[in-house]
This record gives structure tokens, sequence and C-alpha cells, in this order.
């Protein structure tokens, strides 16, 4: 992925991110950010991760700068999660679906868990069952939103190895 078309993707989903938190009901949000790094974690090898993260990183940022208190603490958790997605993409086989819906549901929830935790730290007044009460819908519609473009990108991201044993 080259490093315009990451920040034109990072930078359109920070777009309608914003106005899809603004349009939808209650406390949902839905971070689209997370859930594009989540699918391209688990889909592009390592080597071609670094374009997109920083590109997830600096819209971050912007985002903590236009919305929440603490400038910083999105950036840190996407590049906390990264690391986990990495790190489970070497123990668990990547290649099936319903294996990579169990981590990008695990990535949402680690996600979250960080990004209250750093908000912990810096004196914020929530405390961790107020972060899970909002959780269960965010994270069905993030996991769910992480595997629709996995689903998506899986065919051109990984190409199948052609042996030409098997003709």
């Amino acid at each position: 992925m080259k490093m315009r078309f990451a920040f034109l993707l990072f930078g359109a989903a920070f777009f309608v991110q914003t106005l899809l938190n603004s349009w939808l009901p209650g406390k949902l949000l839905v971070d689209l950010d997370l859930t594009i790094l989540i699918a391209l974690g688990i889909c592009y090898d390592e080597e071609e991760l670094h374009k997109p993260l920083i590109a997830a990183f600096v819209f971050a940022v912007i985002s903590d700068i236009c919305f929440n208190q603490h400038v910083g603490v999105t950036g840190v958790a996407l590049v906390l999660t990264v690391l986990f997605l990495l790190a489970m993409r070497h123990l668990v086989n990547t290649e099936n679906l319903i294996f990579d819906a169990g981590i990008a549901a695990a990535a949402v929830l680690l996600y979250n868990t960080i990004y209250w935790f750093i908000y912990y730290l810096m004196g914020a007044p929530y405390s961790f069952l107020y972060m899970l009460k909002r959780l269960p819908l965010e994270w069905v519609f993030d996991t769910a939103i992480a595997f629709a473009i996995m689903f998506v990108m899986v065919n051109r991201v990984i190409n199948a190895r052609r042996d030409r044993y098997f003709r």
C-alpha cells in the first residue's frame, strides 16, 4: 500500500467516522480507524504495514485534537493493538476467516481496554465497568465491520500459491 493511498483511506475514514458517530443513536460509536487497521493488520505482511500504521496514527492524533480530552491516547492504543495483531498472526492460523473474526474481536476488546487504561492513568474518573457498559454493541459493530473489510480484502491481498505440480 502506498503512503498516499493510506492517507486517503484513513482521511476518508476520519470524515465518515465523524459523520456516522454524529448520526448514530445513543452512545454507539463506530471506530473505522480501528476496524480498517485490524483488517490491514491481519491481511497485510509486516513489511507493508508501517505505511497504514503511520497514516492511522496521524489521523488518530487529529481525531484526539478534535474530539478528545488528551492528545495521543488513540494513537498509542492503535499501535499497541497492531503489535497484538502481529503477535497473534504468528500464533494463530490467519487464513481461516473464523479465526480472523475472533482475533478482530479480541483486538477491539484490547483496544478499548488500553484506551480506558491510559485515560485512567491520566486521571479520568471513568471506571472499568463504565467502559464495559457501552462496549458490547460497539464490540459487535466494530468486529462486524472489520470482518466485512477482511472478507473483501482477503482475495486481493493474499495471492494463492500456484504450484505446477497439481495441474
